[in-house]
């Protein structure tokens, strides 16, 4: 008898999910408050990846998981996914230079066969033609993933083929840990809100150990100051010199992210003007035709559910997930877009034993 199973969320860590349980053959219903990977899933700097930063802090378990979920995408996916090159651009080769190289090529190393291009050291002569400033001579280049703009709507094809029930603009805000959700009742009731997944569990006096900080992840769109045609992004150290920013072209512009500001709520996300100075000023320190307010032609801001840790380093902050079972009850909390079969897996298996 098929075990029938709500998720509340469908974003993309629920719609991931619905897919992976409708192939073991549980009959999936799935309600979005909205439209379907309309809010945070929506507001990502569009890339596949293992997160090759978080290895400055150790996260190797995490970037593994980003590494091999990556390639799942890929293979899944051929037709929406892609592969882009990176530039991380340097004065000269001194020790933050040679840092660096070693890091790509343990991410190289961490992707196994899996791996997209190899990463490798530019010169000048490769890189002169990137738009970089003149002082900026040497480079390391590595490749990550890359989604295209129909990903979404190909994931949704597939999860609605493969039989989930999909109610959008239906509003959950009736649950309990012995599967109800409004009227009905379902074996098992999966929680994958994102941000709102503490709010909800509030409202229905379901207490967690768990507790979430939003941190708002801002971008900007520029006009076309990269090539949409280029594979080639750049990876920059920020004005501060305590994280990245990515530079990126797509169909519609070039794409410059992310900021990230700790906010009180998740429904409270737009971009302001201390984020738009702090994109355009990191930026500007490499290249030759600077990036200029008027030019830009959109924005968006995203909220990111972080597990609290007790630390205000949400740069280096972990974007693993975690997931409390309470009876019939299972609220993910954490996760990113690339990990999410990550978090279905875990699902799948949970549900299965």
């Amino acid at each position: 008898m098929l075990k029938k199973v709500a998720i509340v969320g469908g974003g993309i860590t629920g719609l991931t999910t619905a897919l992976f349980l409708s192939k073991k053959n549980f009959e999936v219903t799935l309600f979005e408050k909205n439209k379907l990977l309309m809010e945070t899933s929506s507001k990502t700097t569009q890339l596949i990846h293992g997160g090759l930063r978080y290895l400055e802090s150790f996260q190797l378990k995490e970037v593994q998981n980003g590494l091999n979920d990556r390639a799942w995408w890929f293979r899944n996916f051929p037709n929406e996914t892609k592969e882009i090159s990176f530039l991380i651009p340097f004065q000269k080769k001194n020790i933050d230079f040679y840092k660096h190289f070693l890091g790509v090529k343990f991410y190289d190393f961490l992707a196994g066969n899996q791996n997209l291009s190899s990463s490798k050291i530019a010169d000048y002569k490769t890189i002169e033609g990137f738009g970089l400033l003149p002082n900026f001579q040497k480079g390391i280049i590595f490749s990550d993933g890359h989604m295209k703009e129909t990903l979404s709507q190909k994931l949704i094809e597939q999860t609605k083929a493969n039989q989930v029930s999909l109610i959008e603009e239906h509003e959950i805000n009736v649950l309990d840990s012995n599967g109800k959700v409004g009227n009905e009742i379902y074996d098992a009731v999966i929680i994958s809100a994102g941000p709102w997944t503490k709010e909800l569990l509030d409202r229905n006096n379901i207490f967690t150990k768990f507790d979430i900080d939003y941190i708002k992840g801002s971008h900007l769109v520029f006009e076309h100051y990269l090539n949409p045609e280029s594979s080639a992004g750049f990876m920059l150290p920020d004005i501060n010199k305590e994280r990245y920013i990515f530079v990126l072209p797509t169909s519609k512009g070039t794409l410059v992210g992310t900021t990230e500001v700790p906010i009180n709520h998740p429904n409270y996300h737009s971009i302001n003007k201390f984020e738009e100075d702090y994109l355009i000023e990191s930026i500007n320190n490499y290249f030759v035709k600077k990036f200029k307010r008027d030019a830009i032609i959109d924005s968006y801001s995203g909220v990111r559910p972080l597990i609290k840790k007790g630390s205000n380093d949400f740069h280096n902050a972990s974007r693993d997930f975690v997931i409390e079972k309470q009876g019939k009850l299972f609220s993910i909390f954490g996760g990113k877009w690339t990990t999410s079969p990550s978090i279905a897996r875990k699902i799948v298996k949970m549900l299965s034993t």
